[in-house]
């Protein structure tokens, strides 16, 4: 049987997470012109990512087998290889080097829905529904957007107000490989709080003129509205 070398390479490295990566194996043989067959299993560390047994193309002394695949996690896989098996009595076994195949995250963006709320002298907002936007299918229940802090754009009543979500970050199994790039801001309104009124009336021996009541307006936080009513 003929010995043989194989080297693995990458059509493109770094790559984004779900994207498709096709490695190559080729196989050269250490004598003659006939094409190395055979079957190449093509290897992440100690995790087989797949196996071909027909070559895709081949050329004098080689032969090439290709595998394209999606599964990469984000990170550097710094273990990519290929294992040739030869024809039994034509070709000797032969395994590559390692190669690394870097996965960058993919970027996606959060949306996010807030509250309405009374007039209570603050910004504070309470989030109500969260989104995420370009997460890939099969991760949809594997990854969410979590925590942060909502804010009105000010503590003023008003109707359609901007709010926005600061701080936010990615949860679950899923979540490394992903980048949150942007969150998108939102609206809801303050309604007018209701001011407390007190009215003291007069109290007195009836004298038969007329006498004015008192009174205070405060407002929620405790500040005198007097005059402004």
């Amino acid at each position: 049987a003929t010995n043989t070398t194989t080297s693995v390479s990458t059509s493109a490295t770094p790559s984004t997470y779900g994207d498709a990566v096709t490695f190559t194996a080729t196989v050269t043989a250490a004598t003659g012109t006939a094409s190395p067959t055979g079957t190449v299993q093509f290897f992440d560390g100690a995790t087989s990512l797949g196996s071909v047994s027909t070559a895709n193309s081949t050329g004098t002394g080689t032969s090439t087998w290709s595998l394209t695949t999606a599964s990469l996690n984000a990170g550097a896989h710094a273990s990519i290889h290929a294992v040739f098996t030869g024809t039994v009595d034509s070709f000797n076994d032969s395994t590559s080097d390692n190669i690394t195949q870097t996965v960058s995250q993919k970027s996606i963006t959060g949306n996010f829905t807030a509250a309405a709320k009374t007039y209570d002298g603050s910004t504070a907002a309470t989030v109500l529904t969260r989104t995420l936007t370009d997460v890939l299918a099969g991760d949809v229940a594997n990854v969410t957007m979590a925590g942060g802090t909502a804010t009105f754009n000010d503590a003023n009543a008003g109707i359609g107000k901007t709010v926005t979500l600061a701080g936010a970050t990615l949860a679950g199994t899923a979540a490394s490989n992903y980048m949150l790039s942007s969150v998108g801001t939102t609206t809801a309104n303050i309604a007018m709080a209701e001011a407390v009124v007190t009215v003291t009336g007069y109290t007195g021996v009836y004298d038969g003129a007329a006498h004015g009541a008192t009174g205070t307006t405060v407002g929620v936080l405790g500040e005198s509205l007097n005059g402004l009513f």
